[in-house]
């Protein structure tokens, strides 16, 4: 099938722009944030979990199996989600841990994918810093032990299911990205979001966040978007051009 061929296609177009996005930013050492350390752990435990699930597979000789655990690594949670969450505004430094994290993050990423891809995988390791002469000798990446962020990915998966949702709404209503509007969310985990409003700010395309663990009295022209443990209202007016 074709259709097959595209997919393989826009997979190899996926890492190889993941790696040039990522090669792209400026690095400032002066800059000590803590807004990406939410992001970095999640995808630490989600890259712990995806190794052991992988390796399962391959002790099972479920190939298949393993290519597509793999492949929802790269594509839904490092590419779509991972480093949108933690790249710099445009033209903007990128600071040196997070950078750092990233790079190593990318590194193992590749080693789990030269199996299926060895020359995209080779070509890019080798643009990264790396020790060894191939990547076909590197070490295998071996899962952290005790490694372990319950509540921190539990509070990820809060925020990403708000912005989800979000999304899914203004992608029915048909509203472009450009188009900003203001944000109430309501939920009894409100510390939860707090942490997470530059996120939502910039990947549910907010001109401001407010958490709450109360609903606005007059909720009057506003959109509601409901997710497990939140409610988040949108004045229609931002939204849609009467």
């Amino acid at each position: 099938d074709e259709k097959l061929v595209e997919q393989g296609r826009n997979f190899a177009n996926k890492i190889w722009n993941a790696f040039r996005l990522v090669k792209g930013w400026e690095i400032d050492a002066s800059i000590k944030t803590e807004d990406n350390k939410a992001a970095i752990e999640w995808f630490e435990n989600r890259y712990n979990q995806a190794l052991i699930e992988i390796e399962d597979h391959f002790g099972k000789f479920r190939i298949s199996d393993a290519l597509m655990s793999t492949y929802k690594l790269v594509w839904d949670d490092f590419c779509s989600w991972y480093l949108e969450m933690i790249k710099p505004a445009y033209q903007k430094p990128i600071d040196a841990e997070t950078y750092d994290k990233t790079i190593g993050f990318l590194e193992n990423i590749l080693k789990l994918l030269h199996p299926f891809m060895p020359f995209i995988t080779e070509s890019i390791w080798q643009a990264l810093p790396h020790e060894g002469p191939s990547i076909m000798v590197s070490q295998w990446p071996k899962a952290a032990e005790g490694l372990d962020f319950p509540a921190e990915e539990r509070e990820m998966e809060e925020i990403m299911a708000a912005i989800r949702a979000v999304r899914n709404r203004r992608s029915e209503m048909n509203v472009p990205p450009s188009k900003k509007a203001q944000m109430i969310i309501v939920t009894s985990t409100p510390e939860n979001y707090e942490e997470g409003k530059h996120f939502i700010t910039r990947m549910a395309y907010a001109s401001e966040v407010t958490v709450t663990d109360a609903a606005p009295a007059d909720l009057t022209g506003m959109v509601t978007v409901v997710t497990h443990n939140a409610n988040v209202y949108m004045p229609l007016a931002e939204l849609v051009d009467f």
